[in-house]
């Protein structure tokens, strides 16, 4: 019998080996009766191997026959999220877990808008937002969406400095980046933009080092959140090795106060790693289907049990 908790670490710490593999846990569940984690396991499938046409085929079908236990996971508590940690700590990573659990999420420009920087826009219509657009008014923020959930991602000082150093490589040095903040680089780009100046100009201006715009961030952020106990604060370090992906994930919904079944059975995504977030080429497209991969897959009884599938 498939105890959830352990399917669920177990796929939080690794990809499964193939979509055979999903597909084999997907069927043992529905016909054991835990049809909300056939749905989840089979979910998870369809985001790690998008181009299967196997698992896409079992999505829709799952879809048409029961539509209810379908759309379950996607309903979750309303929630605003903003993440206030500085660039290169993470925001990325945490974006991006935030979005596979449902929320509609951006991260620094906004994708769906020719990639502008987040703005006023953004922050009244989506239910979560990360990196310094949001980190350098997060105080304003509060008062705007007292409810909101705030999450600062730390990291070690000195590595974030070096990172920091390296990320801003349209400057020669840290004096050099303020004046590009104060003056702009006259070639109408993004960095010219007078929203990208005002952002880093709030966050560096008034700084010596990239290590002292750190500094003076994280004491911002512990000094006003001090002095507002009200307001829900995570603070979380997820670039480090102290936490694993599940406890990673664990962090998270606690925070967010979320059902253990509304966190994805994925590793916990991976900044700027080349497959952290989730998305895999299917070695299977390369070549022909086999033979028992013809036909939709349809495990004994599974279309009936997904019909007859309630909610539990």
């Amino acid at each position: 019998m498939l105890d959830y908790h352990s399917v669920a670490s177990h796929l939080r710490e690794k990809f499964l080996e193939s979509p055979n593999d999903y597909l084999s846990l997907y069927s043992k569940a529905l016909n054991e009766g835990q049809n909300l984690l056939a749905v989840q396991v089979l979910k998870t499938a369809a985001h790690v191997y998008p181009g299967n046409p196997i698992l896409k085929n079992q999505l829709e079908r799952l879809s048409e026959v029961n539509p209810m236990l379908a759309k379950h996971l996607d309903t979750l508590p309303p929630r605003k999220i903003f993440g206030i940690g500085l660039s290169k700590t993470g925001t990325t990573s945490l974006a991006e877990s935030v979005k596979l659990i449902g929320y509609r999420t951006d991260h620094w420009v906004n994708h769906d808008r020719d990639n502008k920087i987040i703005d006023w826009d953004e922050i009244l219509s989506y239910d979560a937002l990360f990196d310094t657009p949001i980190a350098f008014l997060f105080e304003l923020l509060h008062f705007a969406f007292p409810d909101a959930y705030f999450i600062y991602s730390h990291r070690d000082i000195n590595l974030w400095a070096d990172s920091a150093n390296t990320h801003f490589h349209c400057a020669k040095n840290f004096s050099a980046f303020k004046q590009l903040c104060l003056n702009g680089n006259g070639k109408g780009d993004i960095v010219d933009s007078a929203l990208w100046r005002i952002i880093h100009l709030t966050l560096y201006a008034n700084c010596s080092s990239y290590y002292d715009a750190y500094k003076i961030h994280e004491e911002r952020v512990a000094s006003f959140f001090s002095t507002h106990p009200s307001a829900h604060l995570l603070n979380i370090d997820i670039t480090g090795p102290t936490l694993s992906g599940p406890e990673k994930w664990e962090a998270i919904r606690g925070y967010l106060q979320l059902d253990d079944k509304q966190i994805p059975l994925l590793p916990f995504p991976k900044q700027n790693s080349k497959d952290g977030f989730g998305q895999r080429e299917d070695p299977s497209l390369k070549m022909p289907l086999p033979a028992a991969w013809q036909e939709p897959f349809k495990p004994k009884q599974a279309v009936n049990l997904l019909s007859k599938a309630t909610l539990i």
